[in-house]
């Protein structure tokens, strides 16, 4: 390298101090700093870095006095603004106004670019746990459910790598897919949606159907199960026709405007309750636990229980049944032809063909009980109504109120009889027993009469008074 003078110095030494004291001092520094600018010109200069091989060389001036330097180091190429190497996918490029770019000569086509702006493209690769491929980008594990994808032609899924698997999925259509979450209010689980609490309540779950109203659906105000079970409990049902099926081969109620009926697929018709005020119609069956007013049932057989004992209404009249007449002895038993045992009704009721009451077994308790009053009856009585007025059984013979009663049973008392004479007596009074007890027992204390006969007649009347007369012989005792 050589050095050419470029100009001459119009330089003027300085002779005294009174010639420096003379000049204009700026100008004189100013003067020496141009005539020390731009003094030579340099011709083909070699600028060597490093070891051999490793030259840099200035080429001939632009024409504006200044050179550009196009050396190479370690492979990396500076041109002008440019500092580049490699070539294709390999180049890597930094110019300053552009950017940084690789895999391209070109900034705009190169497949990882950053502007000044700081505007990233990447056609794949990782950045703080994001994996960027030319398709997708994803982050997280399959393993642990935390695997996240967007992927242009699918859409974005979370926590699997299957996108039809995935508990939260959106297409690129739309179409959203979430196991469990909070959308507007409701609440979204593996197998139940709803929203509200309490009477606000509204519940749609797999495993049980439809309800609200409650947080519960067994007191729900309305429900469906999942089996189609409605229950609700409603103001108005408004509809033409209301029917358990529409098939005339199946058992069904049907409800409308004509009333409440039931059909059974062989009987037909089983029950009515029409609307227009008519008599409803049952053809079978059982009521139980019900109370009915004012309303006529017609039965050939009513019972009052579905198993014995039971009181039953017929043609017949009322029955108290407690067994059946129609079971038979067994074989091996007594009877074991075949015969019929037990009674069957115990007591009969208006029978036609029997008493108004009719007792039909023996059983270990009386067949009638009468209430043990302390005083006769004071209300209205006809002849023959009966009382029990301190354990005697007494009659109405005359009737009235209140009527009269007189005593019609008498007392048993220690193996012999004793008769009530607290009413008068009228009649036959005849005493006669097989055995060879004595008939009468007259006891007294003496304070009365032990027997007072008083007869009223005439002597044409040729009765007496006391008659006794014995067909033995009395050999050894007295008449």
């Amino acid at each position: 390298m050589s050095f050419i003078a470029g100009k001459k110095s119009s330089f003027r030494p300085i002779e005294s101090i009174d010639d420096l004291l003379s000049r204009d001092i700026n100008a004189y520094f100013s003067d020496i700093d141009s005539d020390l600018q731009n003094l030579f010109l340099m011709s083909s200069p070699i600028i060597q870095f490093g070891g051999v091989g490793e030259q840099y060389e200035y080429p001939q001036s632009q024409g504006n006095g200044s050179y550009e330097w196009t050396g190479t180091l370690g492979g990396w190429t500076v041109g002008g603004d440019l500092l580049w190497a490699g070539t294709s996918g390999s180049y890597i490029g930094l110019k300053p106004g552009t950017g940084i770019w690789l895999g391209d000569e070109a900034f705009l086509s190169a497949p990882f670019s950053v502007d000044p702006a700081g505007v990233l493209t990447a056609h794949s690769g990782e950045i703080a746990g994001w994996t960027i491929s030319a398709t997708q980008l994803t982050g997280g594990s399959d393993v642990d459910g935390t695997y996240i994808a967007l992927i242009p032609e699918t859409g974005i899924q979370m926590g699997s790598e299957d996108f039809e698997a995935a508990p939260f999925s959106v297409t690129n259509a739309g179409v959203l897919v979430a196991k469990s979450g909070t959308v507007g209010g409701w609440t979204l689980s593996s197998d139940s949606l709803y929203a509200g609490s309490g009477i606000n309540h509204i519940h749609l779950q797999t495993t049980a159907g439809i309800w609200s109203g409650s947080d519960s659906q067994g007191s729900a105000g309305f429900s469906v199960d999942r089996f189609g079970v409605l229950r609700a409990t409603i103001g108005n049902l408004t509809g033409p026709t209301f029917q358990t099926s529409d098939d005339p081969g199946e058992n069904r109620v049907v409800i409308d405007s004509s009333g409440l009926r039931g059909y059974d697929d062989t009987l037909g018709l089983t029950f009515k309750i029409p609307t227009d005020g008519s008599a409803p119609l049952f053809s079978s069956g059982i009521i139980q636990s019900a109370t009915i007013i004012d309303t006529t049932i017609i039965s050939n057989d009513f019972k009052t229980s579905s198993e014995l004992p039971w009181l039953e209404f017929s043609d017949s009249g009322a029955a108290y049944r407690e067994t059946l007449s129609t079971a038979k002895y067994g074989s091996g038993v007594q009877y074991g032809d075949g015969t019929l045992y037990g009674v069957g009704v115990t007591a009969y009721y208006g029978n036609s063909s029997k008493p108004i009451l009719s007792v039909e077994k023996e059983r270990t308790l009386a067949d009638i009980r009468l209430y043990n009053r302390s005083s006769e009856p004071s209300g209205a009585a006809v002849a023959g109504d009966l009382a029990v007025v301190s354990a005697t059984l007494r009659m109405c013979t005359s009737a009235g109120t209140p009527g009269t009663y007189k005593t019609i049973a008498t007392t048993d008392l220690l193996d012999s009889y004793l008769l009530n004479t607290d009413d008068s007596f009228a009649g036959t009074l005849t005493l006669n027993d097989a055995s060879n007890a004595t008939l009468l027992d007259i006891d007294n204390d003496g304070t009365g009469h032990s027997i007072s006969i008083r007869q009223d007649g005439i002597l044409a009347a040729n009765k007496h008074a006391l008659y006794i007369y014995s067909n033995a012989n009395q050999d050894t005792e007295e008449l």
